[in-house]
């Protein structure tokens, strides 16, 4: 609340007077919100899924520990649409805030982020099991000294907590700049405690918590650069949403390395330190490969904004670095010859997309597993590689006649990534949605950021906790097609709503659309007499 002064008129309390009402500010909204957002980590995640319950067992997810029920999942899918709503209420009270007032303001968001991180640190990480393999896959380089990229963990089935592990024939599928963090991780928890596998899952998740807050740093002074109050916004789309938070408070998932390097690239790109920025992305590509999807977008920035002889000079200076680096990060690890396996493996699986979906049609058709998933991951594969150069031709063409600025190239590297993520990806998890995110909130007045953004979170979470809970229906009522079918249309179709509403808005707002000159035949004009 704050206290403003109103002076009333003469015929009310006399000439002059004046009178003090409360008005609540953005501020108090943002507070208010925070505690709701506080309350609905605790009592619909944390306190529905508690971390001591599931650790009773091995490879238990969320529907396991509320007895498989639907009505379970339908209760979790409204916590999930009450803290999307109350992120959305917050970006639009974010752009209400005064200049004077930022300080207060990111008080408010950084206190709120890391009270609803602390309210979701006792919760069970049942949205996925990938922890498990990062404890695992951390000990084996603390304790036998062996390279997760060369070593599966069935090498070591004594393995204290072996039983955890999902992935126990396959090498990891990371680069050396996550496996390095995850040693010290690993040698810091064996360090300071006894070594349980709750210390080893605090461990983690306080790595995941420390890259979000650093990608967040990152994200406020990249926006700020461009329009001083953007940063407050920017930093409250990044940190309050659902999706960020539980995919790194619950899940400890290792994205946050590599967007941070990301956006370190986009950071020095906005100063024209072209060479460090490439050199942060290739950089970046050690945690995830998937972040070189930003590589041909900053390429043909460079291209419009140095001209060709620059742009490849300042290129080839970047990989002439990068190259010796690269060697020199994978060497301990095996070297550069543990690749072709990673991406061996990596390749033969869909899950969650619609080459999963495909792979399903081609399977009922051929009865053959290998041919229908190489069909079914090649046809994805092709078929965004056409889209995104027939994109980045049209963005090109489109920019002929001047350099790009930073939020077109923010906003391309979205689309691509969107692309990715929706035709190519044939193995969808919805924390891969952070991808975007990160570059949503540096457009904190964009539309997207506003709306499609929020909903995609949602469509994302809900269609994890839906895969879930169909797969382990007590009943099985659903076939494996039918449960993809769902997952995919969860997915998908909160952001078709927010694409369509504005286009249905401006529709409406045409002239005659109220007189429904849109939609009936006009009558014929009257001939003159």
């Amino acid at each position: 609340m704050i206290l403003h002064k109103t002076t009333a008129g003469h015929h009310e309390t006399g000439a002059g007077s004046s009178s003090w009402r409360m008005r609540p500010t953005p501020i108090v909204g943002l507070g208010c919100l925070a505690a709701a957002n506080v309350g609905l980590y605790w009592l619909g995640i944390t306190r529905q899924y508690p971390l001591a319950k599931g650790l009773r067992g091995t490879h238990l997810s969320w529907p396991a520990l509320v007895d498989r029920s639907l009505r379970a999942g339908w209760a979790h899918a409204g916590i999930y649409a009450l803290l999307i709503l109350c992120y959305m209420l917050a970006m639009w009270l974010a752009a209400r805030i005064s200049p004077r007032r930022t300080r207060h303001a990111m008080a408010v968001i950084v206190g709120s982020w890391l009270l609803c991180s602390a309210a979701l640190l006792p919760g069970y990480p049942g949205e996925s099991l990938d922890i498990f393999d990062y404890l695992v896959r951390g000990r084996m380089q603390v304790i036998h000294g062996v390279s997760p990229l060369a070593v599966t963990p069935n090498a070591f089935p004594a393995e204290r907590f072996y039983g955890y592990a999902t992935w126990k024939e396959w090498v990891d599928a990371y680069g050396p700049l996550w496996e390095y963090p995850s040693g010290l991780v690993a040698r810091a928890v064996r360090m300071v405690s006894q070594g349980s596998v709750q210390d080893y899952i605090l461990g983690y998740r306080l790595l995941a918590i420390a890259m979000a807050g650093l990608c967040g740093v990152l994200i406020f002074v990249i926006a700020r650069r461009r329009v001083p109050r953007y940063g407050v916004m920017a930093l409250l789309a990044w940190l309050w949403n659902p999706l960020l938070l539980i995919t790194s408070t619950l899940g400890a998932h290792n994205d946050g390395i590599m967007l941070a390097l990301i956006l370190l690239a986009l950071l020095l790109e906005q100063r024209d330190r072209w060479f460090l920025a490439l050199l942060a992305l290739g950089l970046a590509a050690h945690v995830k490969i998937t972040a070189l999807l930003l590589l041909p977008v900053m390429g043909l920035c460079l291209v419009r904004r140095w001209g060709w002889r620059s742009a490849l000079g300042t290129s080839f200076a970047a990989i002439a670095l990068l190259f010796p680096l690269s060697w020199a990060l994978y060497a301990p690890l095996g070297g550069w010859k543990t690749l072709p396996r990673m991406l061996r493996e990596r390749h033969i699986l869909t899950y969650n997309s619609l080459a999963n979906i495909a792979y399903d049609l081609h399977y009922l058709h051929w009865h053959r597993a290998t041919p229908a998933r190489q069909a079914a991951i090649r046809g994805a594969t092709l078929l965004f590689l056409l889209l995104a150069a027939c994109l980045l031709l049209w963005w090109w063409r489109r920019t002929r006649n001047r350099p790009a600025d930073d939020p077109e190239l923010w906003r391309m590297g979205i689309a691509v990534t969107m692309l990715y993520l929706i035709v190519g990806c044939f193995w969808f998890q919805e924390w891969y949605v952070t991808w975007v995110l990160v570059l949503a909130a540096l457009l904190p007045d964009d539309r997207f950021t506003r709306w499609a953004a929020p909903l995609f979170s949602l469509g994302a979470l809900w269609s994890n906790i839906s895969t879930e809970f169909l797969n382990q229906d007590p009943a099985h009522r659903f076939q494996p097609i039918q449960v993809d079918t769902i997952m995919v249309a969860t997915l998908l179709t909160p952001l078709a709503c927010a694409l369509m509403v504005p286009m249905l808005g401006r529709l409406m707002r045409r002239p005659g659309m109220m007189r429904g000159t849109l939609w009936r035949r006009p009558h014929a004009p009257t001939p003159p007499s």
